[in-house]
Formats: structure tokens, C-alpha cells, sequence
């Protein structure tokens, strides 16, 4: 039932230095940065299908893509951003998890490098007013109404456990989980910070939310497997990735994952996943689509203004998202750079995969 997904090396799609449409004279240097966990299959992935399609539109111009890889670590100073930098990159898509995110963000800022987020949730992220910075991913607080919502809605909960990750995304998130259970007159609300082999998770509740990593999260819900646990689980985006339902085997089974959206009845979703498969070996995930429109756009985008004209090359950028009908849709930008309707949807793992709910 529940199948390893292939051994996959992200980088052999995206190699350091590697150069598309080398007989032009004008060079685009892209950085990509990610830490090797399993959604840097994702990013990989995606930025490579959206580069498949460029190249088939003629570009006036060669793209060199500059790999940096991530670290996970609470460090004041982002040693991948540092080096994009140095290599001279005119624009970045990636720093997955939060923590390097929040870190790359004002230096690719403070050099004027467009910087592209695809999976990043955690409010602070456009909190500095950046002109640089696009989050191209939704926020916590839609994340946290969005889990609440299908929790009390849905599966007629009014007794929840929080379960949180203690990292930066895990607490942020949790802390807006416990404000919409109470805007939402919830007032019988359990939280506690996961600890292996902890034994405070209470015996029943109507629902259990969790807010951290999919990796963290597999241990959770095998040891509530373990302990005869009845009560659903939902399970915030970093869950939907293949992964996920090979680690937690039959404790993964009907967990509920509120993640990535996207129209599967889109004219160019079949073709989509059929080459995200082939060149991945796995299904498409959270960053997935994501990175692959993003990358997209900017490289659309970078055919038709100067690079070197930040404001110019943005509002190119928030027109295309806006006219075209991308696998997420029309996307609107807000004032601070978010993406303002940013998709949510409802997964279920049954049998070792995700089913779309809505």
C-alpha cells in the first residue's frame, strides 16, 4: 500500500553553473537554494518544467542557473543567500523552510535581487514592507482559518489539541491556530510542544492540529497510532509531499492535510503531471506548482523588461499573474507583495495517497 517514493537527486535536474540557450550573448544568472530535504524535489522539479517550457520560446537570452544549498539552522546569517549574492544572481527562487527564508530575505533585499518564496508561510516574511521580496505561497493565518475551519465545520470538533513543532514556523503557526479556535468560541484547547516519546497528548479529543514538519509529523501520528488514537488529525501544508504517507505507513492513513490547491480539471494539468512524474518519479507535492509558476512568470517576465529595473520587471510580473489561467488560477498580488488568493485545499491520505477532498 504504501510505496517509497524513487531515489531522486534534485540537483542532478538543476546542476550547478548549468547554462540554457547558450549561443546568446546576454546571460540571466538564476539562484536556486534548498536545503535537501524532500521538497527540494519539489522546487527542483518545478523550476526545471517551467525552464523546458522557456526554452522552447526562443529566449533572446541564456540562463545560468546557480545552485546554493541550505542549512537548517537557527544561525543570524544565511551562508546560501551570501553566496547567490556573490555570484552575482539577479533574481532567487527557493529557501523553503521558514528559517532561511526569514534570514535570505533582507539580503537579497538590501542587493536588489528579486527573490522569489514558494513556500514560505510565516507572516514575517513581508513584514518589512520588502520591494524584492514575493511570497509566492499563501500565509498562517489563512493556513490557520483554513485548518479551524474544516475542523469545526467539518468534523464538528469543539475539543482540540494542538500539537506544535518547536521552530519558528511550528510556534507562529500554532499561536494563530489557538487565536481562530477562539474567535470561533472554542475555549477547550489543549497545546503542547512535541517531545519524542511524550506522554502529555490527552487520551480522546475531537481533533488534533498539528503545526510542523512533515518529517515531525510522521513520528506524531505513529505514536498516536501506537497509543489506539480515534480522533482526526489535519495536518498543516508542510504534510503534503509523497513522503509523508511511506513514513507514517498506516498511522498516515486518513490523516487530513490542508495544502496547495490546484484546478486538476486545467486543460494543462495531464501534461503537467505526467512530466512532473517523469522527471521526479513521485507526485507533485506543496512547492510544487508553486515553484513551477513562479519560475515561470519571472522567466516570461525577464524576456520582456530589463532585469535590471526592479519596479518595471514587478509589474510585468503581477500582469502576467494576473491574465493567465495558471494551474492555481488568476493570481492577485496584495500591497506588501503576498499572494492574496493564494489557493487552499483539503487532502486525505487513503491507500499511501493524497485525495483531493476540495
Amino acid at each position: 500500500m504504501y510505496k517509497q517514493t524513487t531515489d531522486f537527486n534534485p540537483l542532478s535536474l538543476l546542476k550547478h553553473n548549468h547554462k540554457y540557450n547558450p549561443s546568446q550573448s546576454q546571460t540571466i544568472k538564476l539562484g536556486v537554494s534548498g536545503n535537501l530535504g524532500g521538497h527540494t524535489r519539489e522546487l527542483c522539479t518545478g523550476v526545471y518544467l517551467a525552464i523546458e517550457d522557456w526554452s522552447v520560446t526562443s529566449p533572446l537570452y541564456s540562463l545560468e542557473i546557480v545552485w546554493a544549498e541550505d542549512v537548517l539552522e537557527e544561525s543570524t546569517v544565511s551562508e546560501a543567500a551570501n553566496y547567490l549574492v556573490q555570484q552575482g544572481v539577479q533574481a532567487v527562487i527557493g529557501h523553503l523552510a521558514s528559517t532561511e527564508a526569514l534570514k535570505a530575505a533582507p539580503l537579497y533585499e538590501k542587493n536588489k535581487i528579486l527573490y522569489l518564496a514558494p513556500a514560505t508561510s510565516h507572516p514575517d516574511i513581508t513584514q518589512q514592507n520588502y520591494k524584492h521580496v514575493l511570497r509566492f505561497f499563501g500565509q498562517d493565518h489563512h493556513l490557520a482559518n483554513k485548518m479551524v475551519e474544516f475542523s469545526l465545520k467539518s468534523l464538528k470538533s469543539k475539543n482540540v489539541t494542538i500539537i506544535k513543532q518547536h521552530n519558528k514556523h511550528g510556534n507562529s503557526l500554532s499561536q494563530l491556530l489557538k487565536c481562530e479556535l477562539r474567535k470561533n468560541d472554542v475555549s477547550d484547547i489543549t497545546e503542547i510542544t512535541w517531545e519524542e516519546g511524550d506522554t502529555r497528548i490527552p487520551d480522546y479529543c475531537e481533533a488534533i492540529l498539528f503545526a510542523g514538519t512533515y518529517q515531525v509529523g510522521s513520528k506524531v501520528i505513529k505514536e498516536l497510532y501506537r497509543r489506539g488514537n480515534k480522533s482526526p488529525i489535519v495536518m498543516a501544508d508542510d504534510a503534503y509531499i509523497s513522503e509523508f504517507p511511506f513514513l507514517g505507513g498506516d498511522a498516515a492513513e486518513g490523516v487530513y492535510v490542508v495544502s496547495t490547491g490546484h484546478d486538476p480539471t486545467h486543460p494543462q494539468y495531464p501534461a503537467f503531471l505526467e512530466r512532473y512524474h517523469k522527471h521526479s518519479g513521485s507526485q507533485p507535492g506543496a512547492y510544487s506548482i508553486t515553484s513551477y509558476i513562479a519560475t515561470k512568470l519571472l522567466l516570461s517576465s525577464l524576456s520582456e523588461r530589463d532585469v535590471g529595473c526592479t519596479d518595471s520587471l514587478l509589474k510585468w510580473f503581477y500582469s502576467k499573474s494576473q491574465l493567465n489561467n495558471h494551474l492555481m488560477g488568476s493570481l492577485l498580488f496584495d500591497d506588501q507583495n503576498n499572494l492574496a488568493n493564494f489557493p487552499w485545499a483539503i487532502y486525505q491520505v487513503q491507500n499511501g495517497y493524497f485525495k483531493k477532498l476540495r
